[in-house]
């Protein structure tokens, strides 16, 4: 006799492991796109690294000095702008700094999904077990159904797998956009003290506008691997952003060291500039996630149907 809450703890079972297969096939896929990542970051770094040495750089000294110290160490007690060769320094020592923060956010990622894949290994001869139990029953108690069944029951769980890549490039984007009002916050106080820096200010302003900048420079470093990240769960949903900030340049050695009038104007011409560039980085990041939740909304409903007619299938027995 049939008995439906025997097959609803198969099913529920089943969705289980179903579940753990899933996660696991995303986890090996994003592990997949960290390591292209990662050797796409060691090989610039690389050539980054064998270019400084054929400009008899110090290449140790850059990896190892901070991006402050080094301005001073090249400052040297000059009241005069750096050389054009001593800014291309502290340019390449903040790609240096970029590329390094990146290759170990990729390797801490990677080393995160392994030990989440390692969880679900057994996930996929569970299943197997499982579904012969369901399939043996329903050939035994509804013989006439199973194809029917089995065929809407496999088109929820592809719309679950759906789902689940929707929710990872959601969760990516959010945490892409809480970044960006970090570095929206220090950009506009960076730039509130920048006037007051213009107007005379002295040097409390000057020191306090140079922190805001560090900050937003190490943000903008973060914002790099999130924004990687976000980009690789899109490609599973069929989307992409560009991720090249265009910021770097200017945030990475900007003469905001110099005092002076002009100089200070020039900064704060930069600082609005990285202001206006994170607001649409920030609508374009905004703008996919409205997508991405509306085919979630789509998804959601399709799934909704497809249980509703196994139901019906079922009770109508």
């Amino acid at each position: 006799m049939f008995n439906q809450d025997k097959l609803s703890e198969l099913n529920e079972a089943i969705q289980e492991t179903i579940n753990n297969i899933q996660e696991g096939q995303i986890y090996n896929s994003q592990i997949k796109s960290s390591e292209f990542s990662l050797s796409s970051l060691r090989a610039k770094l690389k050539n980054l690294k064998e270019q400084l040495k054929k400009e008899e750089k110090d290449v140790e000294k850059l990896q190892s000095i901070s991006f402050e110290n080094l301005f001073h160490s090249l400052m040297n007690n000059k009241s005069e702008k750096l050389t054009k060769e001593e800014e291309e320094v502290l340019a390449v020592k903040a790609e240096i700094d970029s590329l390094q923060y990146e290759i170990t956010a990729t390797q801490d990622r990677i080393q995160s999904l392994q030990q989440k894949v390692a969880i679900v290994t057994d996930a996929k001869k569970r299943y197997e077990e499982l579904f012969q139990q369901k399939k043996a029953y329903i050939e035994a108690e509804l013989p006439d159904k199973w194809n029917q069944i089995e065929g809407l029951t496999q088109q929820t769980q592809d719309l679950m797998l759906s789902q689940k890549e929707i929710k990872e490039a959601l969760t990516a984007g959010d945490k892409v956009i809480h970044c960006i009002h970090g570095i929206q916050k220090s950009l506009d106080s960076a730039a509130g003290w920048g006037t007051y820096d213009i107007i005379g200010g002295g040097m409390i302003a000057t020191m306090i506008k140079r922190d805001h900048m560090n900050q937003a420079q190490n943000e903008i470093h973060e914002l790099k691997f999130k924004l990687t990240t976000f980009n690789q769960e899109l490609k599973d949903v069929g989307a992409s952003i560009d991720i090249n900030l265009g910021i770097n340049d200017f945030l990475g050695f900007a003469d905001w060291f110099f005092d002076g009038f002009f100089v200070d104007l020039a900064v704060q011409s930069k600082i609005n500039q990285a202001r206006e560039q994170i607001m649409s980085l920030a609508n374009k990041v905004e703008n996919i996630i409205g997508s991405i939740k509306n085919e979630a909304r789509l998804v959601e409903t399709k799934t909704t149907t497809i249980h509703n007619e196994i139901n019906e299938l079922i009770n109508g027995i």
